[in-house]
């Protein structure tokens, strides 16, 4: 209409056709300038007023990336909830907020530094110093005002939690400097290094520091429930590198995609994507049921796979990073509802005989010696110290370290010593398992050696799953 009343009518046909043409290929405003109309767009802002500049400051910080840092400060709350039997709310948003600040400014350090290398450009991902939605000084003054906020949380977080200062910056100031030296300094990611910085930040150490910060001591046990994750979140990186290979080798950085091409990349790409479900698998079986609950995203997984495989990588790091925060949830959900005593290593395993120094077998009565303020210690979970303690103390219903059942307590207050050696201590949850678990460990044991076939069957299963998909990189 717009066209006729303009005078279109008075054009000929293949004037009017090119018109239309040229009206329908132009590109949107949020095309040309990488966000810019939709920023002024946004609640009726006008560029250049507090609101545009706010929503500037956010997308800057490219949100849809923080499902890499608050789930693994999730996952290590889990843990700690799952071995102390408490959790602190405070600790946690704590926590949150610290790893949110400290992941914001390093994504604003990538940013300035692409930027000052003249890697970013009109075709970028991120265009918010290449459109000029803001200032490169607006970048690093905000990227120090984030780093100064998480330096006040950690802080914060050394004086409402046990954790030694010497193991909080430890923990914390290695997630800092790898944020920083990610793009900064060193520059990790253009020397092929940065999926390695990635893979131990997001992963190991963010689930160690909101482990330590809640049971105020360090422990092995989170960085191997951290793997999942890890893959996960090295998943969105890696996409991300794949989709930019052609402008970074442009630009003469290099990336572990540039090294291994295209095809491997593919085959890295799915290797990440489903390795956490293998994990997955393997603990349902041999633990607990409720951690088949991230199971429930593979079908968003094999959609990724199929996008990636025909090399459409428009938005695949964002739903990447969606996968992400879904299994995230899911495997935290998994740990929650755990029962009490299925998961493995969240207890502290020490050979009963060397603990008490002699090598011999000890009654059941002697684990009873441990007072109701050690029980759940955070600073006394040692073997050592477990053996310091008096081993006359009676059980009682009120101050059990393992609560056997009344009819077990009688049967084991003789003095027929246990004729295993190890056992499992769960700081926190009331006993290593609920009811007999503790006395049953072996037939436990049994249970997880006899439900290997169904294991097997499963991992088959999955693999041959995935075979027509490995076998598709021949079409990169």
């Amino acid at each position: 209409v717009l066209l006729l009343r303009d005078g279109g009518a008075s054009m000929g046909p293949a004037d009017l056709v090119q018109k239309i043409s040229i009206s329908a290929e132009s590109p949107r405003g949020s095309e040309r300038n990488g966000g810019g109309s939709a920023l002024a767009g946004i609640d009726g802002a006008a560029p250049g007023s507090w609101r545009h500049k706010c929503a500037a400051y956010v997308l800057a910080l490219r949100p849809w990336s923080f499902s890499a840092s608050l789930t693994p400060v999730a996952l290590g709350s889990a843990l700690a909830y799952r071995a102390e039997g408490t959790l602190d709310p405070g600790l946690l948003l704590g926590s949150a907020v610290t790893v949110l600040a400290v992941h914001g400014a390093g994504n604003l350090v990538n940013t300035y530094y692409d930027f000052s290398k003249g890697i970013d450009h009109k075709k970028s991902d991120d265009r918010t110093l290449v459109d000029q939605i803001l200032q490169p000084q607006d970048v690093v003054r905000f990227g120090v005002f984030l780093y100064t906020v998480g330096c006040i949380c950690a802080a914060g977080l050394y004086a409402v939690s046990t954790l030694k200062l010497e193991h909080l910056a430890l923990i914390y100031f290695g997630g800092l400097s790898s944020s920083f030296l990610y793009t900064g300094g060193i520059g990790f990611k253009y020397v092929a290094l940065g999926d390695v910085v990635i893979l131990i930040t997001f992963g190991p150490l963010a689930v160690m520091f909101a482990h330590a910060v809640q049971v105020g001591y360090l422990s092995v046990s989170p960085l191997l429930y951290a793997v999942p994750l890890a893959l996960s979140t090295e998943a969105i990186l890696h996409s991300n590198n794949t989709r930019d290979m052609e402008s970074d080798r442009q630009a003469g950085i290099v990336t572990l995609a540039i090294l291994i091409g295209p095809t491997f990349s593919y085959i890295l790409y799915t290797v990440l994507l489903f390795l956490p479900y293998l994990i997955f698998c393997v603990l349902a079986t041999r633990y607990t049921i409720s951690m088949a609950l991230p199971l429930l995203t593979i079908p968003m997984a094999f959609s990724l796979e199929r996008q990636f495989r025909s090399q459409s990588f428009s938005k695949i790091p964002q739903r990447t990073a969606k996968l992400n925060l879904l299994l995230g949830l899911f495997y935290v959900f998994g740990i929650t509802l755990a029962p009490a005593g299925a998961l493995p290593k969240l207890g502290f395993k020490a050979n009963m005989g060397e603990m008490h120094g002699g090598g011999e077998d000890v009654s059941v009565a002697d684990l009873h010696a441990v007072s109701p303020e050690d029980r759940g210690s955070r600073t006394k979970c040692t073997g050592s110290n477990l053996a310091r303690k008096k081993k006359n103390a009676p059980y009682t219903e009120r101050n059990p370290l393992y609560p056997l059942s009344p009819s077990s307590q009688a049967e084991m207050q003789g003095k027929k010593p246990l004729q295993h050696k190890h056992y499992m201590w769960q700081a926190g949850l009331g006993g290593a398992a609920e009811g007999e678990g503790f006395v049953r460990i072996s037939s436990i044991v049994g249970n997880i050696l006899g439900r290997r076939k169904h294991e097997a069957v499963l991992c088959l299963v999955f693999t041959l799953g995935l075979l027509p998909h490995i076998s598709a990189t021949s079409r990169i």
